[in-house]
């Protein structure tokens, strides 16, 4: 199924990938992919390697997802931060965050 491979990483393939150096990195592209794609299991995966990159932007659009996306997406990017349980710093923020929101329990 083509929505498995991420159309950044087909065209890498084929030799036509014109990712910039934020591309590369995570920046937008992740995101802007996890956005397009429609499987959940997809989406739940797309979430966990966008936790990984442990850079900022990223990090705050799984922040936001916790804070105003839908209850699933939320709870998707809950577990994915759940990579930062022993983050002294960003834990605290992401468990603040679920508990304001009530309906992640």
């Amino acid at each position: 199924h083509r929505e498995s491979i991420p159309a950044w990483s087909r065209d890498r393939e084929r030799g036509r990938g014109r990712l910039g150096r934020r591309g590369l990195r995570g920046g937008p592209v992740l995101p802007v992919w996890w956005q397009r794609s429609t499987r959940p299991e997809i989406k739940k995966i797309g979430l966990l390697a966008i936790a990984t990159l442990r850079q900022d932007e990223p990090l705050e659009f799984l922040l936001s997802l916790v804070a105003e996306g839908s209850q699933r997406d939320a709870k998707a990017a809950y577990n994915a931060l759940g990579l930062y349980q022993h983050d002294e710093t960003l834990w605290p923020r992401v468990a603040q965050i679920a508990a304001e929101r009530g309906d992640l329990g």
